[in-house]
Parts: C-alpha cells; sequence; structure tokens
C-alpha cells in the first residue's frame, strides 16, 4: 500500500505549489495576505474535526485459552503482549478514526481522536440425530435401517459465541503555531495521552453424546458418553497506556477546510493482557513496554465545524 501514500503525498504537495502559486499570481500586499492567512486558520473558540487516514492504532486481542475439549495438554499461553508497531503495512487509503479539536486560544487547542470495532456472535448449540429414517423402498421391501437405501437426518454444529471489542481514545493539546510566509500552512507541536482496549471471549456450547455397546465402560451397557467442548466462557484483554509528542501541519485549501499530515515523532506504550482459561480458573498476567521513533503517520481531511 506504499503507492497510495506516496500518490497521496504528491497530491498534497500538488494541492500547496497549486495554491501557493494562485497566492502569488494574486498580487496581494502584505497586509491582505495578513488578513487572509487569519481568515483561513482557526480560531480561539471553533471546534474543527477531521477524518484519519493511514494505520490503524489499535491492539491485538492477544492469546486466547484453548477450550478444554478431549486436550490432554490444555494450556494456557505465556507469551507476552506486544504494540503492533511496524512501518509494514500503512495504508494512505485506510479510515481508521475519527479527531476533533477545540481552539481554546488561536495557537492553543484541545485534542480527542479515537476509534472503535465491536462484534459479537451469540452462541447456539449442536443437535445430534443418531437414528434414520427408512426411506420408502425401507417400507415397501420390509428392510432394517441398516441398509444402504435410507435417509438420514443431518447433525447441526454449535455456533460458538465470540464476543470481540477494539477500541482506542487520545486526548492532549497542540500548540499551532501561525503561518508566516506560507499563509496556507500552519504547524503545530502536541502531547497525546493514549489509552487501547482489546477484548475477545469465546465460549464452544458443543456438547457431543455418543453411545457404546461395551459392558465394561465406565457407564454401563449401552450406556453414553458425554464430551464436554467448553467450561465456560474464555477471555483475552489487552490495554495499553502511553503518551505521544505529535507534530503535523494543516494546508487550508479554503476557509474552513484543510488536509493534513501528522507524525509521532516519540511514544511510549505500555500494555498489559489478562486471560482467563475458564470461570474460577487462576489468571495469567503479562505485560510489555514499547517505545517507538516515527512509527505513526497519518492523513486527515478537516473542517471547521463551528464555534462555541
Amino acid at each position: 500500500m506504499k503507492k497510495y501514500l506516496i500518490l497521496t503525498l504528491a497530491l498534497l504537495a500538488g494541492i500547496s505549489l497549486t495554491t501557493y502559486a494562485q497566492d502569488e499570481d494574486s498580487g496581494s500586499t502584505a497586509t491582505e495576505e495578513a488578513e487572509d492567512s487569519e481568515s483561513l486558520g482557526a480560531k480561539a473558540g471553533d471546534i474543527t474535526g477531521s477524518i484519519l487516514f493511514g494505520r490503524g492504532s489499535f491492539l491485538s486481542y492477544g492469546s486466547l485459552p484453548p477450550a478444554p475439549r478431549n486436550n490432554t495438554n490444555w494450556t494456557v499461553s505465556g507469551a507476552p503482549p506486544t504494540a503492533n508497531v511496524s512501518v509494514n503495512g500503512s495504508s494512505a487509503t485506510n479510515m481508521i478514526g475519527g479527531e476533533g479539536r477545540y481552539f481554546i486560544t488561536d495557537k492553543i487547542a484541545a485534542t480527542i481522536s479515537g476509534g472503535a470495532v465491536i462484534r459479537n456472535t451469540e452462541p447456539l448449540q449442536n443437535v445430534q440425530y443418531y437414528y434414520t429414517i427408512p426411506s420408502n423402498n425401507d417400507l415397501i421391501d420390509g428392510n432394517d435401517r441398516t441398509t444402504s437405501n435410507q435417509t438420514w437426518v443431518p447433525q447441526y454444529g454449535s455456533v460458538v459465541a465470540d464476543n470481540r471489542v477494539e477500541a482506542n481514545v487520545n486526548v492532549g493539546g497542540e500548540y499551532h503555531f501561525p503561518s508566516s510566509r506560507f499563509k496556507r500552512l500552519f504547524p503545530y507541536l502536541g502531547v497525546n495521552f493514549n489509552y487501547y482496549y482489546s477484548s475477545i471471549s469465546q465460549y464452544d456450547p458443543t456438547i457431543d453424546y455418543y453411545y457404546t455397546s461395551n459392558p465394561n465402560n465406565e457407564t454401563g451397557t449401552g450406556g453414553t458418553n458425554v464430551l464436554v467442548y467448553d467450561i465456560g466462557v474464555r477471555s483475552s484483554v489487552v490495554q495499553g497506556y502511553g503518551a505521544q509528542a505529535v507534530a503535523g501541519i494543516d494546508i487550508y485549501l479554503v476557509p474552513g477546510i484543510f488536509v493534513g499530515l501528522s507524525t509521532r515523532p516519540v511514544s511510549y506504550l505500555y500494555v498489559t493482557n489478562v486471560q482467563t482459561p475458564a470461570p474460577g480458573l487462576e489468571n495469567r498476567e503479562s505485560a510489555s513496554q514499547t517505545w517507538s521513533i516515527f512509527s505513526q503517520t497519518f492523513i486527515k481531511v478537516g473542517f471547521i465545524l463551528g464555534d462555541l
């Protein structure tokens, strides 16, 4: 997807050059340029909204404990959680969240950004049939049900309960530098405080019944053995707490509409993972820390929504 990022950056550069050329050709005076610059950027009391494109800033679910089933080596993984920080797989066409700003003054803005994905699958237990319905030929010929010419009732598999949540929220502040020579460009620096949450929980309601004619089996002659796949909801919860430096630039195309480029020069993230193999059993807990430099870059399209 790197080609999309290159194309987008080329588009932003082309827009900047075009608008700059238009400004140069307009023959406006220095006073007029200053007034135009003031009319383009956000002012104290303004609220802006942006759509963010780039690499999703979500944490993976971590390791989900397996269902016990017939597993004699039922093991809860000891793999620690890690922040999915990588320069690979970035996409400029991937919408990964939204951002809002409130300008306390002309230069200082409070920010909030984030996104969420929630999935839910309800459980359904399996249905098993261990008998057959004779076909018409069986009834006419008097053959028993063990003949090959018979109609079977299908078994119905279980629907595994599967609930997943991925969310992140980032709050912080930015200092916007006043534009001087390039009146449409508004650079800024800031800081973010991050909270990430990801969870997955599953429950397999399958119960298998199978019959045996062995008189020595544990359930007695002609008894029924029962195999329970799961003994309760299994879950894995990952939470991350971090802070980031922020740097970026907004390019106002017309008053109230801008595109921008934002990056995170330095980021720190502390991640915890809690795995629960079944209700009443001990949790497996682990943690990790991650430092990254220029690991997240976003392209944004934004608007001045109004003022308070």
